[in-house]
């Protein structure tokens, strides 16, 4: 034990490291709140920046769905404007084909009706001596009328074809204008 002499000398000791204690927990407890006070600040700027992020990345994750839908869209649409192309290109040669095939029938028929009418002119100089061919002669006579009518026929139908087929090329214009635009 100390001498009672020294007992206030080792009170006022005791009372300042006391004082000098407490002065440090005061500090401590100061750096403490500020270093929570910065944490809490710093954990709100990651929040934010965070939910920033976040924002971003959604948007750029929807522009991307959005341009994914619109590139299948428009691949749709090709392929549906190809599709369209290659049926109309499918009529056009059918409607080539007929023309040609018409073209074919009237070269036939316009060769047959210049045999025939080869046909009745040499009938015509041997009918003084041939008298009694003269209704084979009438007959050929019908049969080339027959065939100018069909030949006649034909040739509306090649041009009713070719005003059809002017006709759906402009509608398949008009369409493929439309769906670009």
């Amino acid at each position: 034990d100390p001498p009672p002499s020294q007992l206030p000398q080792l009170g006022s000791t005791l009372e300042t490291e006391r004082r000098m204690v407490q002065e440090q927990m005061r500090s401590l407890e100061d750096r403490a709140k500020q270093g929570e006070s910065r944490a809490s600040s710093l954990l709100a700027d990651l929040t934010r920046e965070r939910l920033e992020f976040k924002a971003q990345a959604d948007a750029a994750a929807h522009r991307v769905r959005g341009a994914a839908k619109l590139e299948q869209d428009l691949e749709e649409r090709r392929f549906k404007v190809e599709a369209e192309a290659a049926e109309i290109a499918l009529q056009l040669d059918a409607e080539i084909q007929g023309r040609q095939a018409v073209e074919r029938d009237k070269a036939a028929a316009e060769a047959e009706r210049d045999d025939l009418a080869s046909a009745l002119k040499s009938l015509r100089a041997a009918s003084h001596e041939f008298a009694a061919r003269a209704s084979l002669i009438e007959d050929l006579r019908a049969k080339l009328s027959t065939l100018e009518f069909k030949a006649g026929d034909k040739e509306n139908k090649l041009t009713r074809a070719q005003e059809n087929l002017k006709q759906e090329l402009e509608l398949f214009k008009v369409d493929k204008a439309r769906q670009e635009s």
